[in-house]
């Protein structure tokens, strides 16, 4: 894996940069969970955003936690408004209400987790030519890599 060199590739790349702020925030709530408080980050979310997250199995109650799925394919929810569900794009915005309202802690300096994904897609949309690299390079980044 590695970034995508101008000029040798004439397909546009598998990711558009709101499929890329959306994969990395999806990595970026995850990980939060995983590192903070996790009813601290439950009450920065509505009551319809927090059941959103539990009915298209986004968020995962465990014994005694909860688990963040960030496989977006994997989730229950409607594709477009007019199929039947939570729409994709409701469970995208209680994404953001996290990450505007948790920090990411676990890289050194606090920075506000909408500024660490916006950080993300600045430097890296259009590097890479597929999905599976985006991935590689996101989960690289949230665990305080280069992204590279």
């Amino acid at each position: 894996m590695g970034p995508k060199t101008q000029g040798l590739s004439s397909q546009e790349p598998d990711v558009d940069a709101e499929q890329l702020n959306q994969l990395a925030s999806a990595y970026t709530v995850e990980r939060i969970f995983i590192e903070q408080d996790q009813e601290g980050i439950i009450d920065s979310t509505t009551e319809r955003q927090y059941d959103d997250l539990i009915k298209v199995e986004a968020l995962l109650k465990g014994e005694g936690e909860y688990i963040f799925n960030p496989d977006s394919s994997s989730w229950e929810a409607a594709a477009t408004l007019s199929d039947r569900g939570v729409p994709i794009a409701r469970i995208y915005n209680a994404l953001d209400a996290i990450l505007f309202a948790n920090k990411v802690t676990w890289c050194g300096e606090e920075v506000q987790g909408t500024d660490f994904v916006h950080e993300y897609v600045h430097t890296f949309d259009g590097s890479f030519d597929t999905y599976e690299e985006y991935e590689q390079s996101i989960a690289d980044y949230v665990d305080c890599g280069t992204g590279e």
